[in-house]
């Protein structure tokens, strides 16, 4: 474990332990704090655990199965929920206009849903990840654009200033530091270049609500907790300047709220207890239906600006 400060105003002083979260894996007991410091808005592991522990808590079933006809029809409802993150690419990157001359980086890709898309988009999309079981499959294709890399490398395989776009999907809350990985996507982007950042909201309605039951807290894979004054600071710190802040997703928005309803239907929850492929379908479908019914409540979260999830634009 190490301990660490505030990854913005890099002290301790206006952080407090709020929180001890319990878990047992393999016949390990591991307790992990949540600090959160008041100045900036930022909730975080303290001290951090190291990557041995946190290899235990990121399982075979947390990542999605790439074949079967399961994940094909998966994969086509999760292209069509991308609408939200390709609206923001169109609005606010100057090269959208010209798709073939556009670089776009997807950062913490997984299994390559959004980066397909973006690549059927007509634009040059690259892809990265670590989680090596998944992508040992994917990367193996010959047309394959994805590389087994993390954004926290020192020699990332690309030139600087090469891409017009660089994408967090719910990446950066899992790096173990968030102000080293928005600087090397400030190295990567081209000037006028702009980075679209999403992660969960710490300051949203149903996290104030569900305290530890809410999905999006998700300790320890998520190292860090961000409000919208926090990303913000953030940005600011790295000298990127903010074009947008949305607090809604399709993709991302009612899945959340759905997962913190009803956990025992995430669908990781799913992977992990379900080995019938009939069964595991039906309870998918059970979820999608509640996902639409609950639909109503990450709109309401999101007009009052504490939708939870938070998606922040910001330029080179």
């Amino acid at each position: 474990m190490l301990d660490i400060q505030c990854p913005i105003c890099n002290t301790l002083e206006d952080s407090k332990n709020i929180s001890t979260h319990f878990f047992k894996v393999e016949n390990e007991e591991h307790y992990f704090h949540l600090c959160y410091c008041q100045k900036c808005e930022i909730g975080f592991l303290n001290p951090q655990p190291q990557e041995d522990i946190l290899k235990l808590f990121y399982p075979d079933y947390f990542w999605r199965d790439t074949s079967g006809a399961s994940f094909w029809i998966e994969n086509k409802i999760v292209e069509k929920l991308f609408t939200s993150e390709i609206a923001l690419i169109k609005k606010y990157s100057s090269c959208s206009a010209q798709p073939a001359s556009m670089k776009i980086l997807d950062v913490g890709c997984g299994s390559g849903d959004f980066l397909s898309l973006l690549n059927k988009t007509g634009w040059q999309a690259h892809g990265i990840d670590t989680s090596v079981e998944v992508l040992a499959k994917i990367a193996a294709g010959p047309d394959s654009t994805i590389t087994i890399a993390s954004i926290m490398d020192e020699d990332l395989p690309f030139q600087e200033e090469s891409f017009d776009v660089v994408i967090l999907l719910h990446t950066l809350e899992h790096v173990n530091d968030p102000c080293k990985a928005i600087s090397n996507v400030y190295k990567l982007l081209k000037p006028g270049g702009i980075v679209i950042v999403q992660v969960p909201n710490y300051g949203s309605f149903l996290s104030q609500i569900f305290k530890s039951k809410w999905i999006g807290l998700q300790i320890p894979r998520h190292l860090f907790h961000f409000t919208p004054r926090s990303l913000l600071l953030l940005h600011k710190q790295m000298h990127l300047q903010c074009k947008k802040v949305a607090y809604y997703s399709i993709r991302s928005s009612p899945a959340q709220v759905a997962s913190t309803f009803f956990p025992s239907l995430e669908p990781a929850h799913i992977r992990q207890t379900t080995k019938s492929n009939i069964k595991s379908f039906c309870l998918k479908g059970l979820y999608l239906l509640f996902l639409i019914l609950l639909l109503p409540i990450s709109l309401v979260e999101a007009i009052f600006h504490r939708g939870n999830t938070i998606t922040i634009v910001a330029e080179k």
